[in-house]
């Protein structure tokens, strides 16, 4: 099941969590739904190789398929399995 499924899938007020190795974290969480339509925010909490902390939050409307393609393409480069997650 890709991302896009999974984040579809939730329950109202839930979220998906990735943790990588070296502690960054970052969440995946619908926060408005039109039919037809999934949005999304996304949190990424940490601390990035240079020593500095990654506190950022955006939000996305109308995310698809494409979308969450390429936030697991950009989860690998991070070092994370975008099939490792939880729901949270």
């Amino acid at each position: 099941m890709g991302l896009y499924e999974v984040i579809d899938g939730l329950a109202p007020g839930k979220c998906v969590e990735y943790h990588s190795i070296d502690g960054l974290i970052v969440v995946y969480e619908p926060y408005f739904h039109i039919v037809g339509r999934l949005d999304v925010a996304v949190r990424r909490r940490g601390i990035d190789s240079a020593g500095d902390v990654i506190d950022r939050d955006h939000g996305y409307l109308g995310v698809d398929r494409t979308w969450c393609e390429n936030q697991e393409e950009e989860l690998r480069g991070l070092g994370i399995r975008p099939d490792a997650y939880t729901i949270a």
